[in-house]
């Protein structure tokens, strides 16, 4: 690893996401992450009522919270929220600003302002890749925020590509840093017998699950569906899982039901015992058509459980296809299901690839070795 960033240098955090989801708690994790290492680190987080949990984890962890007002889109109120940004931004001098993006779209007037600020590097993290169609205004925009920049985050290698060719972004700016987990949350089977013994699985149950936002397409959630139907004539004894929740769920429900699948899928809704959920499964699956990481396939190699994933987004370079997982196209149902059967079919493999799973994760996935990784790129650009 590089040498890290110099301690006497301050490091700003913002993010302006609206809600708790992937792009706030990935912010908390880097900001506790880098305070934790000795660094000043200040947080520019909105003043939302929904973001008052994420606000009183940053200031927990010793972080500077700083609370940014809602949005005002209009002309004159961009103007005056660059200039309170900026006015914020200078209480650190030559300071590292770090903008914690969703999408591609967002932080036009907080990279202005970190260039009147005078900061001594801003970087940019996009944590969702950009999805087609992108409009040439988009691009424009981009390219104007892009000249501001230093250096551009991204989750995977396939994002690099896909933001050179639909925004027109500068590889030469461009760097990777896998995302990390809070590994602690994902001991080793916690809580999986009280999990299956809610959800009224015996022990002879092999249980095949997923994790995933009921919201959106690209998720593959009806892939999974598809490829369950496959499964559950070939395989009686197995059983699915889908935890999560979105205004999908009544269409999705009704796949199953077409399917047969009535009395063999269950659908959690949303929990707040997640890790105990994957746990209860046996082999666990990641279907999506599109993605920026995504950190289920972590957290399941994490709780040693063997992956068949879809090759999107980080999983072709943190999945190495027959020894950590299995990795399939994206949109095949066919594919999935000839995956999890093979898992199902061979118990000694799917031993080995879940305990290799593991053994990856806990090795290269942690919240330190994401933090390390940001330190190091801060300290190479600065150079």
């Amino acid at each position: 690893m590089s040498p890290l960033l110099s301690l006497d240098v301050p490091v700003i955090v913002y993010t302006d996401a609206a809600e708790p989801g992937g792009t706030a708690g990935y912010t908390v994790q880097l900001a506790r992450g880098i305070r934790a290492r000795g660094y000043t680190v200040a947080a520019v987080v909105p003043s939302g009522e929904l973001l008052a949990p994420m606000r009183a984890q940053l200031a927990d962890a010793d972080v500077i919270v700083h609370a940014s007002e809602d949005l005002d889109t209009s002309p004159l109120g961009r103007i005056r929220r660059v200039t309170r940004l900026a006015s914020v931004f200078r209480q650190y001098k030559d300071g590292v600003l770090a903008l914690m993006m969703g999408y591609h779209t967002f932080g036009g007037p907080a990279t202005l302002a970190g260039r009147l600020s005078g900061a001594r590097l801003i970087v940019r993290a996009d944590l969702q890749p950009p999805m087609p169609p992108v409009t040439q205004v988009e691009r424009l925009g981009v390219g104007l925020k892009d000249r501001l920049t230093d250096l551009i985050v991204v989750g995977a290698l396939e994002n690099i590509d896909a933001c050179e060719t639909l925004l027109g972004r500068s590889r030469r700016k461009m760097r990777v840093i896998h995302t990390g987990i809070p590994l602690e949350r994902w001991q080793l089977d916690r809580g999986r017998a009280d999990a299956r013994a809610s959800l009224g699985y015996t022990d002879h149950d092999v249980v095949v699950g997923t994790t995933s936002r009921l919201g959106e397409e690209r998720k593959g959630v009806a892939q999974f569906i598809d490829m369950a139907g496959e499964v559950a004539r070939a395989h009686p004894q197995t059983r699915f899982l889908i935890v999560g929740d979105g205004h999908l769920r009544p269409r999705l429900e009704a796949q199953a039901a077409d399917l047969g699948l009535a009395g063999r899928i269950i659908f959690t809704g949303w929990r707040s015992n997640v890790p105990e959920l994957v746990a209860a499964m046996d082999v666990f699956v990641m279907p999506s058509l599109f993605e920026g990481g995504p950190t289920t396939v972590l957290e399941a190699m994490a709780m040693r459980k063997p992956v068949v994933a879809t090759n999107v987004g980080m999983v072709p370079e943190v999945i190495e296809h027959g020894r950590t997982g299995l990795v399939v196209p994206p949109g095949d149902a066919p594919a999935l299901a000839a995956g999890v059967m093979q898992l199902l079919s061979d118990d000694d493999a799917r031993c080995r690839m879940a305990e290799a799973a593991r053994a990856h994760a806990l090795q290269d996935f942690s919240i330190d070795r994401m933090v390390e990784r940001y330190l190091a790129t801060f300290a190479e650009v600065v150079r």
